[in-house]
């Protein structure tokens, strides 16, 4: 069965167009990059839309026009290139894991396919090159359509694999406090003459595991307010009693280990969703103290350019590899050392921190010089909500 599209290529020379697009390639990008950086799904932050993959697909387009170029009779489609399908598959899944639907990823696709247009014309407008402009175009919208597909099922198949593994997770995470707390109820009815030492024992389980179930549950619902998005609210707040709201509620551990330092050029005040804030904070912290099981956990606050603040948490526990500081924010990840640790976790609390403070206009970052050196985070946030809602 003949394609269309190859059929009426097939009758161009297309030399001249791969050689524009070969010559104007870092053009082509840096535009793209400059338009998808400003786009609502990447907050205005160019550093959150550097993407590696949409290089990779661009030149793969480019690869399919110039391998038929020479043979301008024997073309084949743009959308059938096996390094089309993969960097298209490559890159929908990174902006998955950063949070971007399906409508963004394929908006960022059609950005590079409008830009690569715009390049053709303004380069080749001028000369006697209108029909192969006008083939090219018609082979690189092929293979464009062909990567706007694959990365549509992409992100779709990777929605729902996660789906069944949050399932998977939570299921499991609350199947043992749940276990724990009908252990500790069976138990105290088998003690009819029980002293109440005893019982005020088996009653403490129970708590502990019904907040371990509220904890997960908790997790869980913030994860999806993260992807959803939620309006926030604004409230205004001294920094240093805001911290130390934060620590208040991790016990006498945190009260003991952590220390506060707030630098004398902070402002008086910031203006944000504070409870939201202070969840962030203390995810941090709780880690560092489950994570540091000796030492100091350091919370140091400064005035930084722009109107924003500086929080950084600092402890010196198990550090993190590579791979680690890659993933730490992906929704669900959790670390082979802490997994090895049987530290108990979901894996959300790091990606909703993240989504948070982003939701604000801010940034979360983490530096460890690696496994067993430590581990800091350090949080960038505007000293007033410059973004409107909770959503990646």
């Amino acid at each position: 069965m003949t394609n269309p599209v190859t059929d009426y290529i097939g009758h161009d020379d297309l030399t001249p167009v791969v050689q524009v697009l070969t010559k104007s390639t870092s053009l082509i990008l840096d535009r793209w990059l400059e338009r998808v950086s400003n786009e609502p799904f990447h907050l205005g932050r160019r550093e959150r839309a550097i993407s590696n993959h949409i290089p990779a697909l661009f030149k793969a387009l480019v690869q399919s026009l110039a391998d038929d170029a020479p043979d301008h009779v024997n073309v084949h489609s743009t959308m059938e290139s096996e390094m089309v399908k993969k960097a298209a598959g490559q890159h929908a899944e990174t902006r998955r894991t950063q949070g971007l639907s399906v409508t963004e990823v394929i908006s960022e696709i059609r950005m590079l396919r409008q830009e690569t247009s715009r390049a053709l014309l303004e380069d080749l407008r001028d000369g006697d090159h209108s029909l192969a402009i006008l083939a090219a175009d018609l082979a690189l919208n092929d293979g464009f359509d062909g990567a706007i597909c694959v990365a549509a099922e992409a992100v779709v198949q990777g929605l729902e694999r996660e789906h069944r593994e949050a399932l998977a997770i939570t299921v499991h995470d609350l199947k043992s406090p749940l276990a724990a707390i009908k252990a500790s109820a069976q138990l105290g009815l088998r003690r009819s003459n029980a002293s109440r030492t005893d019982i005020d024992g088996l009653l403490h389980r129970v708590v502990d595991g019904s907040d371990r179930v509220r904890e997960i549950v908790d997790e869980a619902l913030s994860a999806v307010q993260a992807g959803e998005g939620h309006q926030l609210n604004e409230e205004a707040v001294g920094v240093e009693q805001f911290l130390r709201n934060a620590i208040s509620g991790l016990g006498e551990e945190a009260r003991l280990r952590v220390t506060i330092e707030v630098a004398a050029d902070v402002p008086e005040q910031v203006v944000w969703d504070v409870p939201r804030l202070r969840r962030v904070i203390e995810n941090i912290v709780s880690n560092a103290l489950k994570y540091a099981p000796q030492g100091p956990v350091i919370i140091a606050a400064t005035a930084a350019p722009n109107e924003h603040l500086a929080i950084t948490i600092k402890d010196r526990g198990i550090g993190l590899s590579a791979e680690d500081k890659r993933q730490l924010f992906a929704r669900y990840y959790r670390s082979p050392e802490v997994i090895r640790m049987k530290i108990e976790g979901t894996g959300l609390g790091l990606y909703v921190a993240k989504a948070t403070v982003e939701a604000h206009g801010g940034t979360l970052h983490v530096e460890s010089p690696g496994p067993g050196k430590g581990t800091t985070f350090h949080i960038l946030l505007p000293v007033t909500i410059v973004a409107g809602s909770l959503e990646q």
